[in-house]
This record gives structure tokens, sequence and C-alpha cells, in this order.
């Protein structure tokens, strides 16, 4: 991963980050993320 939220992302057009204009403004794409990590174990 390169940074946290896409406003400030160099690739922020594509929008590829956990967050969308803060580390307060999760995307669902985070709540995903965190489930698989857990479930992993």
């Amino acid at each position: 991963m390169w940074g946290l939220y896409d406003t400030i992302s160099w690739r922020a057009s594509c929008s590829p980050l956990l967050f969308d204009t803060g580390i307060t403004d999760p995307k669902a794409s985070f709540d995903e993320f965190i489930n698989a990590a857990k479930s992993m174990g």
C-alpha cells in the first residue's frame, strides 16, 4: 500500500486506497480488508 487515503494518493483518480477523504472516512473496502484479515487468524 502506498498511502492512506485517495485525496492525497498519486493514483487518486483510480480511488485505490481504503479511505476516501481521510482516515476517519473508511470505504467499504476497508471493512472487507478487516474481515479478511480477521478470518485469516
